[in-house]
Formats: structure tokens, C-alpha cells, sequence
């Protein structure tokens, strides 16, 4: 079957183009490819000298910055995205050694050739006959007559690792991204794809704004192709606006030849706006000329599976409809051996014949598994009610609390232990942890927003299909990549930022592993509908959610201390913040934050536990420099004490220990309390002398967290 029919009818734009581009670049050929050269060079060093984020059209770079915890981890990364770049310098020495005289057209340049305009979105799950169409239509679009072999970013051709690998799934969601134009194959496989439903959400997304935070264009021209669907989606309706569509009585019974030169026809001349970059072919590489033997099955071109099957000793006539068909690698994993695929498409009608290609291809294909790691991974044994917990290193302490609660419902938790040196390294280590699981909890904060760890492992786990829960501590939604909140935004999610961390964790203990009887004390609809309205959608949550709690006492330019005590010591608390007052400080207690007069009966560590009283704890606590806990007996004994001592850390707030009262005796229920204090330098004003003596140790840490608080921006002054 021959494709150059397909071209009849196409707007001679393009090769007009194409000639006005050879008579004007002819002249200043070697000047232009000099100069390109140069700079394509300099490009490189200054973007490996500043750490800054390569062109991830054919890197796999994470597009964000490590946490400053973990420097030595940056050049690691940086240099697997250098060692990644090599096929791109072998472009560049085949193309100084290329005669002069035959180049007619610009040379395009090794990092100019890395951005890819058009990205080819379709579904990894798709048939033969679907693959087929695909095929076709970009090896048109990319014959020298169209030209967009430069342009074109298809992950057959491009994806820097195996198709279908973790890496190529991250690839193509960063291509969604950042570019220009997407063709969009359109099918019920599409549909039901998880990868295809992420790159969607990201193409919708960035067409419903304008420009991104920093002036950038984002919007995206979408070309799309109508496979198969009887009817869009609602959600997908974007895509109706530049469509083709088989279903219709003109086109569905046409051939695949014949679909993928309508496709062409119908958007080559609108795609040349969006694909700035003409040129030859890139040269081809040295796995071109490899054996089939020694190249993986999905890098396989049409010779190789010609010479396979030679090899197998097929007849001839069986191996004459693949070649003309064109079954490459990408096709032959296509094909559906169970059903009819053979017979239908390639008319191979003998059983022995196809017995023997599908037993040969799946011995093949076992053999070569065993070189991935992450194939492993995938196919490794899911362990009931275990949980993993994805976070960033800097939040270490509050997963870690996060840990220890999970584990009184489910024993099995695990987060990530070693960093390893690279990306994959990192996943390599964590990585058997992470498929054994049954659930995975994500941590949400403002650090995991733009965390190279978290981003890692969650498209990892979003690769092997994971269940997500989302626990967020800090709404920073807006600051995460599209991919990312593509990814998360339909997850459920439990708010920890504005509602008691206790509540917080019964919901996501019954969200991990719900009881299957009730106890009689629970009213048991009551229950049920608590759990449900505690926990909504990630983007529902965090549009509802204000990025931080409003505080009308914010107005006072004096730093604010926070005192957490019990009843039990209130005048000595009422002298401390008198001395603090005088101080500069302004201080926060049951007498001065919530009124102006002493309550007798109701302290905050009393049994008033109201909605108001605890809004304020939470306002007050998060405007304040520092959190004073006035230790006693009975405060380290008093749930509400662990209730301010979790809020503390969930805000990220220095807890400052002053002891009131000795000797102190920790009960073995309240171990959680002891491991929070025992690591704090603690200040002893247990009595009038040592009051005195301690009052200057007192301001020196005060003043130092103060100086500190001030030093944040407006938006992160409520983490200190």
C-alpha cells in the first residue's frame, strides 16, 4: 500500500514555502548554521552552569527545583539529563559531516530541533487498526513534501525511553504542557485511558486562561481527530472546534490510506503556524543498523520485523502483507493474538503460523522485561491495607506523625528511605515499597508543591495505577504543575489545614480501611455522614478553601506569642504574659485573645471545646512567632495539650518547652507528647529565682524567632 496518494490536494503552501526558504537560505547557509551552532552551545553550558530546566521535548527532565535540603541530589539529576542528550550531539557531528553543497536547507541545530511544536496524543491502550491510522498520519506529516518531521513530537519516534515506561508517561504529560499544537485521536481506547484523561485535563486547562502567572502564552490549538466516539464527552467539548470525524457516512468505510490523507489535507496548512521549524529528516541513528536481535521490540522497524520473521522461516506470502502494511515494533505490539487481528488486517489464516509469532514474540518479549526494573515493580504482589505515604523531605516530621497514626489502623505504612543519586535511582530504591501498596496517602504542602521527590513518585504510582488520598496541610494548588493537579484534582481529599488534625486523621483512618461493623455507642448514619462531607475532591476542597485563615487581629505590627497551658496554672500564665507585654510581645490567652476578662470556668484548656474558640486557636496560632507550652503535670496529661502540640507542627511553629512544674512523669499513653518535647531545649520557670534567672535566655529565643518571622513574605508568614 503506497501513502504518496495522500498527498493529492494539499495546499502547495507548504512547498512554496519550502523553496522560498532554499533560494533565500543558499547564500548565507554556512553563516546561519555557524551561528546556530554557537548558539546552540552556549545555550547548553549556560543552562547546565544555572541548573535552570532543559527543553523537555526529548529529556527527562522534572521541570522543578530540588528542595535547599538536598543540593547534593541536584547534580545527579543534571547529569543524567546530560547523559539523556547524547543522541542530540550525534545529530550535531553528522551534520558538520555532511556535504555542503547537498544541503539545501537551513540546518536546524541540535537544541532548536528538541522543540517540538505539535504533540501526537493518542491512547497506548489503542488497536491495530487505530495504531495503523496513527502511523500513517504522522509518517505523512513528516514526509519532506509536508515537513513536519522537526515539528512533530510522537513518543514512538521520540520518547526518550520505552514507550509505555514511567518516564515516557511523564514525558508526554510535560509535553501536554508546553506545546503549541496537539492532534488528538480520539477513541473510546482515549477515553478510558488514564494517561489520556491527565493529558486532556492539562490541554483544557491551559485553554481556559490566557497567560500563566509569569506573562506566558498558554493556550493550546487543538486538532482532533474523531476515531470512533458516537458522541464527545461534555467535559471534552474543547475539542470540537477543529475536528475530523470518521463516523460519518463519507468517511467511516474509507481506507487507513485514505483516512490519514484526509487528516493531513484537513490540518497541514492550519499546523504551520504552530511548527515554526522546517527541515530534513534527522539523520539516523546508530540502532537503525542494528540487528532486531539487539534492539528492543517496541524500536523494531519495518526490516526488522521483516528479518524476525524470515528468521522463524514464515512463508512468504504471510511476510509480504506485513511489509505491506508496514508493521513496524509499534504495530506488532498491537496486535491482539487472541482475537482476530491476524487474519482480519494481515490475512495470516494459519493456525501453526500464528501460534509460532505469538509464542516466539511472547518469549521475546519475557527476555527483555527482565532488563526493567519497573516492570517488576508493576507486576509485584499488592499487600492488603498497606499504605504509602508520598511526601517531601523538609515535611518529614509531620508524615512521620502522619505514619504513626495510619499504623493503629493499618500496620503496614512506608514512605520513602533513601534518595539515591539520581531520579531513577531514587524510584529503583523506593520503588518496591510503592507497588506493594494498596493505597497512597499524598502529603500536600507547601513544599511538595514544586518537590522533585514527590513529583517523582507520583507519577510513578500514578503509572501503576494507584488509589490516591490527598491529606492537606497547607492548600498550595495553585502553585503545582498542571500535570500534577491533573492528576490529583478528581482525588479525595481531607482538609488538615483548617480542621482539628484528631477528626482529620479518624477520616482518613476510615477512608484507608473502613470499619466493617459499628460499635453501639456510634450512631452509625451519623458516622457515615460525618466521613462523607469530611472529605471532597482536591480541586473542589482547595477552591472552597481559603490559602490561609483570615485574621482581623493581624493589624498590631508586635510579634504574637501563643500560650498553651492548663487551668491548673493560670495566675503564674497571666504573669508571664504581663512580663512579655512589657516586652514588646503581644500574647495570646484564654483572657487576652478571646476577652478582655479573666473567664473562670472556661480556660483554653478547659471543657469549652466550641467551634469559635477553637477558630481562634488556630488564627492566633498561625499569626504567632513562636508557641510557649506551659509544662505540668496535668498538662502533658491533657489531650488537648497534644491537640495544640499537632496544630504546632501542622503550621510549622518553634515550640518553645517552659517548665512550670517538677518532677514531670510521662504515662505511657502519652508517648507522642514525649517524643515532641524531649528533643526542645526547655526553660525552667518553675519558680520566682529561676523566673529570674531564665527571663533573658526567654527573650533571646523570642527575639530570634521574631527577627525570622519578620524576615518571611506576606505569604508565608504563617509559616515560621
Amino acid at each position: 500500500m503506497n501513502n504518496e496518494n495522500g498527498t493529492e490536494g494539499h495546499s502547495p503552501r507548504v512547498k512554496s514555502l519550502k523553496t522560498s526558504s532554499i533560494t533565500n537560505d543558499v547564500a548565507t547557509h554556512e553563516v546561519d548554521r555557524n551561528n546556530d551552532l554557537e548558539t546552540s552551545q552556549e545555550g547548553h553550558i549556560d543552562d547546565t552552569k544555572n541548573g535552570q530546566e532543559l527543553d523537555d521535548s526529548n529529556n527527562n527532565n522534572l521541570d522543578v527545583k530540588l528542595p535547599e535540603t538536598s543540593g547534593e541530589n541536584t547534580n545527579s539529576v543534571d547529569q543524567e539529563l546530560e547523559s539523556q542528550n547524547e543522541p542530540s550531539k550525534h545529530l550535531e557531528e553528522t551534520a558538520d559531516n555532511e556535504d555542503t553543497n547537498a544541503v539545501t536547507i537551513k540546518t536546524i541545530t541540535p537544541r532548536k530541533a528538541k522543540k517540538r511544536g505539535i504533540f501526537v496524543s493518542y491512547s497506548p491502550e489503542a488497536g491495530f487498526e487505530e495504531k495503523r491510522l496513527i502511523a500513517y498520519t504522522v509518517k505523512e506529516l513528516k514526509t519532506d513534501e509536508i515537513g513536519f518531521a522537526n515539528d512533530l513530537w510522537f513518543d514512538k519516534d521520540d520518547a526518550v525511553s520505552v514507550p509505555y515506561s514511567p518516564f515516557c508517561y511523564q514525558q508526554r504529560l510535560e509535553i501536554a504542557e508546553k506545546c503549541r499544537a496537539v492532534l488528538v485521536f480520539l477513541s473510546k481506547s482515549y477515553l478510558q485511558s488514564r494517561l489520556c484523561q491527565h493529558e486532556a485535563k492539562i490541554l483544557l486547562s491551559r485553554n481556559e486562561e490566557l497567560e500563566d502567572s509569569e506573562g506566558n502564552y498558554k493556550q493550546v490549538r487543538v486538532f482532533c481527530v474523531n476515531y470512533d466516539c458516537a458522541s464527545i464527552p461534555h467535559d471534552l467539548r474543547g475539542f470540537e472546534e477543529n475536528i475530523v470525524d470518521f463516523n460519518s457516512e463519507c468517511l467511516a468505510f474509507r481506507s487507513t490510506a485514505e483516512k490519514a490523507s484526509e487528516i493531513v489535507g484537513a490540518f497541514s496548512v492550519e499546523m504551520e503556524k504552530y511548527a515554526p521549524l522546517f527541515g530534513r529528516s534527522p539523520p539516523l541513528s546508530n540502532k537503525e543498523s542494528e540487528s532486531f536481535a539487539k534492539k528492543r521490540v517496541c524500536f523494531w522497524n519495518i526490516n526488522d520485523v521483516q528479518e524476525w520473521l524470515h528468521s522463524l522461516r514464515i512463508p512468504p506470502r504471510f511476510c509480504l502483507s506485513f511489509e505491506e502494511n508496514m508493521v513496524d515494533g509499534f504495530l506488532l505490539l498491537s496486535l491482539d493474538w487472541k482475537g482476530c487481528d491476524l487474519e482480519r488486517y494481515l490475512m495470516v489464516d494459519s493456525k501453526v503460523v500464528k501460534r509460532k509469532l505469538e509464542q516466539q514474540l511472547k518469549g521475546i518479549l519475557e527476555t527483555q522485561e527482565k532488563d526493567l526494573w519497573f516492570e517488576k515493580i508493576r507486576k509485584c504482589k499488592v499487600k492488603d491495607d498497606s499504605v504509602y505515604i508520598i511526601y517531601d523531605p523538609t515535611d518529614a516530621r509531620f508524615s512521620n506523625n502522619l505514619k504513626e497514626d495510619i499504623k493503629r489502623k493499618c500496620p503496614k505504612v512506608a514512605m520513602h528511605k533513601r534518595l539515591g543519586q539520581s531520579k531513577e535511582d531514587f524510584l529503583k530504591l523506593n520503588g518496591p515499597d510503592l507497588g506493594a501498596s494498596s493505597s497512597v496517602v499524598v502529603l500536600m504542602s507547601e513544599a511538595s508543591a514544586t518537590s522533585v521527590f514527590v513529583y517523582s513518585e507520583l507519577l510513578f504510582a500514578d503509572w501503576l495505577n494507584k488509589p490516591f488520598i490527598v491529606a492537606m496541610a497547607k492548600n498550595s494548588w495553585g502553585a503545582m504543575r498542571p500535570s500534577v493537579q491533573a492528576i490529583l484534582g478528581d482525588c479525595p481529599a481531607i482538609d488538615f489545614e483548617s480542621c482539628s488534625y484528631h477528626d482529620c486523621m479518624d477520616v482518613l483512618r476510615y477512608q484507608l480501611k473502613p470499619l466493617r461493623s459499628m460499635p453501639a455507642v456510634i450512631l452509625e448514619q451519623e458516622f457515615l455522614d460525618h466521613m462523607v462531607d469530611s472529605i471532597k475532591p482536591l480541586k473542589v476542597l482547595a477552591d472552597n478553601v481559603a490559602p490561609s485563615i483570615p485574621d482581623n487581629e493581624d493589624i498590631s505590627t508586635q510579634p504574637r506569642v501563643f500560650l498553651s497551658y492548663h487551668w491548673d496554672v493560670q495566675t503564674k500564665v497571666q504573669r508571664l504574659a504581663h512580663f512579655l507585654e512589657n516586652q514588646g510581645f503581644e500574647c495570646w490567652t484564654d483572657v487576652s485573645g478571646v476577652s478582655k476578662q479573666p473567664l473562670p470556668n472556661t480556660s483554653l484548656h478547659g471543657n469549652n471545646d466550641t467551634g469559635t474558640l477553637q477558630t481562634q486557636i488556630k488564627r492566633s496560632m498561625k499569626s504567632s512567632v513562636a508557641i510557649l507550652c506551659c509544662i505540668t503535670r496535668k498538662y502533658i496529661c491533657s489531650d488537648n495539650c497534644l491537640k495544640d502540640l499537632d496544630l504546632a507542627e501542622l503550621l510549622s511553629k518553634p515550640i518553645v518547652p517552659l517548665i512550670f512544674e517538677w518532677p514531670l512523669e510521662f504515662a505511657r499513653e502519652k508517648e507522642k507528647v514525649r517524643k515532641i518535647l524531649a528533643p526542645l531545649p526547655s526553660i525552667d520557670l518553675s519558680n520566682d529565682k529561676q523566673f529570674k534567672r531564665n527571663q533573658t535566655t526567654l527573650m533571646t529565643q523570642l527575639r530570634k524567632h521574631a527577627a525570622r518571622h519578620a524576615s518571611l513574605s506576606p505569604r508565608d508568614g504563617a509559616r515560621s
